[in-house]
């Protein structure tokens, strides 16, 4: 991303990746600070760009600076991503004798929501703007039980996909 990218792209409430150094010979990097931004950028007399991050005073530069870039929101999950977060998470969903699918549930519960489930709905997993919940018809462990056990390889997975996960966001996942 081009400074003129990165001057028109930022604005108050950005999140970033800050390296506080990074080599102009090598492009080595620090290791990165996770922020976001607390002001619009400006040129400095120099003609260097630099723009305010939470947690640090004055103008850092904007070649110290690299956008986080915008997640989806688990609801518009395909069916080919959620069949992956479910393999990740629960090796039910990875047995082949099921059909799988994804519905839209968002009239149903009041919110925007897709459901992938098997055609005996046996197995079915929930993508909510917030959460993910799994639902298993056969367990004897207990719904809850199993939504615990596989919620945090779930998130993982979803993350890795691209999608919005709210309780990853203060993080420092890269």
């Amino acid at each position: 991303m081009t400074i003129e990218e990165k001057v028109k792209a930022l604005k108050p409430g950005v999140k970033v990746k800050y390296y506080s150094w990074v080599s102009e010979d090598t492009g080595e990097k620090s290791e990165p600070q996770y922020t976001t931004t607390r002001s619009a950028p400006w040129q400095l007399g120099s003609g260097h760009w630099v723009v305010g991050l939470e947690g640090r005073s004055g103008g850092c530069a904007l070649t110290h600076i690299e956008l986080i870039p915008a997640r989806k929101p688990l609801p518009s999950i395909t069916l080919e991503d959620a069949l992956q977060v479910a393999n990740a998470a629960y090796v039910a969903f990875s047995i082949p004798k099921h059909k799988w699918v994804l519905e839209d549930r968002t009239k149903e519960v009041d919110e925007p929501c897709k459901v992938l489930c098997s055609e005996k709905n046996l197995y079915s997993m929930w993508f909510f703007n917030d959460r993910i919940d799994i639902d298993h018809e056969e367990s004897s462990m207990g719904i809850h039980q199993l939504a615990v056990d596989c919620k945090v390889e779930c998130y993982v997975a979803a993350y890795n996909l691209g999608y919005a996960i709210p309780q990853f966001d203060n993080l420092k996942m890269d």
